[in-house]
C-alpha cells in the first residue's frame, strides 16, 4: 500500500516529532511499525552516537537567542 506522501509524489517521511513531545513505548513501537526511522522528543539535551533513534532529544532555540548564547549551548555551557 502506497503511503499518503508517495501518492502525492513526495518522498516517504522517515522521522516524526511526537505531538507536544508526548510519547511512550506503545507510540514508539507504532511509529516503527509505520516505517519511521527517527523520533524527536521535546526532552532537552544532546544526541550522541548511542542515543536511541526513536527518542532523540532536542534543544529549543528561541527567537532572539544571540550567536554567543547559541555557541554556549552547543558547548554545554548555556
Amino acid at each position: 500500500m502506497d503511503s499518503f506522501f508517495e501518492k502525492i509524489g513526495m518522498p516517504n517521511v522517515l522521522s516524526i516529532a511526537y505531538p507536544y513531545g508526548q510519547f511512550n513505548a506503545k507510540i514508539v513501537n507504532e511509529a516503527l511499525v509505520q516505517g519511521y526511522k527517527l523520533g524527536f522528543t521535546i526532552n532537552p539535551g544532546f544526541v550522541y552516537q548511542d542515543s536511541s533513534p526513536m527518542t532523540l532529544k532536542r534543544m529549543a532555540i528561541m527567537p532572539g537567542k544571540s550567536l554567543s548564547k547559541f555557541k554556549a549551548m552547543l558547548s554545554g555551557r548555556g
